[in-house]
């Protein structure tokens, strides 16, 4: 696949909401676009009700998918999704099989967060010390770190880990080169 061929250009822009259907259209079309053999892909989505709806921009996804691509991996997304959306795309992002999924927004404790709950359901095998080292992390900055409900581990083959939807969570969760290339590329 060409760089001007690359996910992100053929995506709509994060303004605007996906429906499921329309989620599982563009990862099918974006799986069936990869060259044979290309193993390091990532997903990421982004759940923001507000966002979807165009009412706030999507400041953390972009972030996510350049670091993801600056480790090498082919990325889809980031793809913008309602809160109440999220675990349908989820599923449908998982089944595409890619070697990460991460997600930014839902993890914190207002009634309509709901990413850590839709990740915890499809995940095999839980990796917690990750979360716990992000929200470690975390705490060198913020006191609200605690309150992120980060949830890690496999789905399948595919690492799976949720960061908060604001700009410094996801800073800090990515801080840690560790925490994601070295422990989740050994394990995989």
């Amino acid at each position: 696949m060409s760089d001007s061929d690359t996910f992100a250009e053929q995506a709509r822009p994060a303004s605007s909401q996906r429906t499921p259907d329309e989620v599982r259209a563009q990862l099918q079309q974006w799986f069936a676009a990869r060259e044979p053999g290309e193993a390091r892909t990532a997903v990421v989505l982004t759940s923001s009700t507000r966002g979807a709806l165009g009412e706030r921009k999507d400041k953390t996804g972009p972030k996510i998918a350049e670091w993801l691509r600056g480790k090498g991996y082919d990325v889809a997304g980031p793809l913008l999704v309602a809160d109440a959306d999220v675990s349908v795309a989820l599923r449908e992002a998982l089944a595409a099989n890619p070697s990460v999924v991460l997600t930014t927004g839902g993890t914190g404790v207002a009634k309509d967060d709901r990413t850590p709950e839709a990740v915890a359901e499809l995940l095999t095998r839980e990796v917690p010390g990750v979360g716990e080292a992000m929200r470690a992390h975390g705490r060198a900055n913020t006191p609200l770190a605690d309150v992120s409900r980060s949830v890690t581990g496999f789905a399948g083959s595919t690492f799976v880990a949720t960061l908060p939807g604001s700009r410094v969570g996801v800073a800090d969760g990515l801080a840690d080169d560790v925490t994601y290339s070295s422990r989740v590329e050994a394990i995989r």
